[in-house]
């Protein structure tokens, strides 16, 4: 391969070709790429036909790319002089094929948004690694209602393939990021320009070109909090700062579902408005409780989503906070949840989590154990004693 100077000169069997040699290009100029090989059938010369695609990344940060579709080429007639041959060229090793994945060893086991990141979790339950080829994140409604929006970066088990910046939805973007067998791992694309996603938010994953996985989730456009009656306070307060406030983590267990507040700022502030979608799993359940660091500040057994709250809970300084609901009627939760959690009226952090409908487990009926026959035992003999009367002394 060579840009202003070769700096890829290997054999590769296998698409697609990738280097991460660099090489360096000036300024204020056009340049060319070419790849130049040696095609062949292991006999004869061939030209490459097919869909030849280049994608150049520049400085980590910027990616171009572009492809062609070259038609299959006709049997070209035989002369009618027949040359003398040649030797015949003995053949190369033929590499060895990368194992073809088994797609229904791969899934997507969870989608979720964290105020401006969006997770998604794959498992590869696959005895072979296999490698992220394409990435599809659609996110029409967050596009249209802010123009500032964009895709800063992704990144997939650890690594960050895609740089940005992308302000219009859908983002494609190709990679060769590998996934070991038989593990998880996080799909995760972060946005600048907005505080939280929000809309119907889609996310395509190809591994190894091909197998295909897709999960969605519709997020509730942020709504205007209304504002808590102002509380008179005897003595000035410092002004809240809301970038010391942070969603830690949102989670279930059991029948509750939690949320973990960081808060950096050093006076005690209040929650001061509390809002729950929730999904209902049957016509018994009903929210019965919301308590923050313990404390319940609401009860009041609602059975319709969404549930709210004005009453007031102290956020406590320097420290991570925990709240969390409390649902009955059900012993596990699962479905689509949004919690907005509002502090002095003017800080409001949100978090979504979506839980898979748990899967029914066979439980196989208990085989009854015979009970054994009563033994028959024959009675003891006892002898009785017999008296002498003969005698046996004198007289």
């Amino acid at each position: 391969m060579t840009l202003n100077q070769n700096y890829y000169a290997e054999q590769d069997y296998n698409s697609p070709t990738t280097t991460t040699q660099g090489v360096s290009i000036g300024s204020s100029n056009d340049w060319w790429w070419w790849g130049a090989g040696w095609f062949d059938d292991g006999w004869n010369k061939v030209t490459p036909y097919g869909v030849l695609g280049v994608q150049l990344t520049f400085d980590n940060r910027c990616t171009v790319q572009a492809e062609i579709v070259q038609p299959t080429p006709t049997n070209t007639p035989t002369p009618s002089n027949t040359p003398t041959p040649s030797n015949t060229p003995t053949p190369s090793n033929t590499p060895t094929p990368t194992p073809t994945p088994d797609c229904s060893k791969i899934s997507i086991t969870s989608l979720s948004v964290s105020g401006d990141k969006v997770n998604v979790g794959v498992r590869n339950r696959n005895g072979t690694a296999i490698h992220l080829s394409s990435s599809q994140l659609t996110w029409n409604e967050l596009d249209t209602a802010n123009g500032n929006a964009y895709v800063n970066w992704i990144k997939f088990n650890g690594s960050t393939f895609y740089y940005g910046n992308d302000y219009s939805s859908p983002t494609t973007v190709s990679s060769w990021v590998s996934m070991g067998a038989n593990s998880n791992a996080t799909w995760q694309a972060d946005f600048n320009g907005t505080t939280s996603v929000y809309g119907h938010i889609s996310v395509t994953l190809t591994f190894d070109n091909v197998c295909i996985v897709s999960r969605s989730i519709t997020i509730s456009t942020p709504t205007p909090t209304p504002p808590p009656s102002p509380t008179p306070t005897p003595s000035p307060t410092p002004t809240i700062d809301c970038n010391k406030i942070s969603l830690q983590s949102i989670y279930t267990s059991g029948n509750r579902l939690y949320v973990r507040v960081g808060n950096q700022n050093v006076v005690t502030y209040q929650l001061t408005y509390t809002w729950l979608d929730w999904y209902k799993a049957n016509s018994q359940e009903f929210v019965d409780e919301f308590r923050f660091n313990g404390n319940r500040y609401y009860s009041g057994h609602d059975p319709s989503p969404p549930t709210s709250s004005s009453n007031q809970a102290p956020l406590q300084p320097n420290t991570t906070n925990t709240w969390y609901a409390v649902f009955e009627g059900v012993s596990a939760l699962y479905g689509s949840y949004t919690v907005k959690l509002t502090f002095e009226g003017v800080c409001t952090i949100t978090g979504y989590l979506v839980i898979d409908t748990p899967t029914p487990t066979f439980t196989p009926a208990a085989t009854p154990t015979p009970t054994p026959s009563p033994t028959n035992t024959p009675p003891l003999f006892t002898p009785t004693p017999t008296i002498d009367w003969s005698g046996g002394g004198g007289g």
